[in-house]
This record gives structure tokens, sequence and C-alpha cells, in this order.
């Protein structure tokens, strides 16, 4: 969230492809419900289905954190 050149609270929603392995991906699996806030670090990985598909983009998960809803609001 930030403040726009008015002062009124703006916020908005990015949404990637993320990809966890072995206990990462069940630790993921465990902790995460539709809506939850995190913050993930990893590596940038691009993928191609064909050679005549557009590569995608995700991220690798090297780490995840669960933001609690207490700590984002204004």
């Amino acid at each position: 969230s930030w403040k726009d050149a008015k002062g009124a609270w703006q916020s908005r929603s990015d949404f990637h492809r993320c990809v966890a392995w072995g206990a990462a991906l069940t630790d993921v699996a465990k902790t995460l419900t539709k809506g939850s806030h995190v913050q993930i670090e990893g590596e940038l990985q691009s993928r191609s289905r064909s050679e005549t598909d557009h590569p995608h983009i995700e991220v690798r998960i090297l780490s995840l954190a669960v933001i609690s809803r207490a700590a984002i609001r204004h």
C-alpha cells in the first residue's frame, strides 16, 4: 500500500507463479490459504514449454514468510 499525490491510500496486488519442492512445498501447503499475505525470496527462472512458446518467468522459492494481517493494516 502507498499514498498517492493527494494523500489517499492506494493498493495493488501482483501475482507471480511460484515453485517449491520437497520440505519447502510441505511447509507452504500447510500454512497458506487463498488470500494469505506472504513475503517470498527466491530465484527467477525462465521456462518455455516448446521452442515456439514465449518464456514464462517463475520464482523458485528459497524462503517464505507469512505476514499477519494485523502487521499490514494502515
